[in-house]
């Protein structure tokens, strides 16, 4: 009896030492280069996400002190974290509107392309990633987190660079 007791108490062990704990659901918003060049971003955060300890870097989470460059490259078909939250009831681009100013994208070929998007306008660009009318790509993933077992869900809103929407001639509201 008691080996039975023994060899359930190890079978009902080992299922919840496999169990993976429920974790936080986290929003991040993403910006993404599907051009066929290589682009340099410049983000340009709101004062109060401003790293004041180390030189151009800023807070990129609302709930860690990690900091991010607020300059990088971006290859073709390469994206990046802009900023994770976890309020996921938030639309993409009131939190872009919330934690940056402006965000300027250059090419770093001959050609060297300007995008300037600020939350009046934007130049070089068919739309701007500060409006409601902005186009986001959503993705769900689930990833494990610092603490081992735990499961976060990542609802990622990715705004891509597209060589199509480059507008250099216009300004557009």
């Amino acid at each position: 009896m008691n080996r039975v007791v023994f060899v359930l108490f190890l079978f009902f062990a080992s299922c919840c030492a496999s169990c993976k704990n429920r974790g936080q659901d986290i929003m991040q918003i993403l910006i993404e280069n599907k051009t066929d060049n290589t682009i340099s971003v410049k983000l340009y955060p709101k004062e109060k996400y401003i790293n004041p300890y180390v030189e151009n870097s800023y807070r990129c989470t609302d709930f860690t002190g990690r900091y991010g460059s607020i300059e990088f490259v971006l290859y073709p078909n390469e994206g990046r974290v802009l900023f994770s939250s976890y309020d996921v009831n938030i639309d993409p681009y009131i939190l872009a509107l919330r934690v940056f100013d402006s965000i300027h994208i250059s090419s770093t070929n001959k050609d060297n392309v300007i995008i300037k998007f600020t939350h009046e306008c934007v130049v070089g660009y068919l739309e701007n990633i500060f409006t409601e009318n902005s186009k986001w790509n959503f993705s769900i993933e689930d990833a494990e987190g610092i603490v081992k077992g735990t499961i976060h869900t990542f609802n990622n809103y990715i705004f891509s660079i597209l060589e199509n929407k480059m507008n250099l001639n216009q300004q557009k509201q």
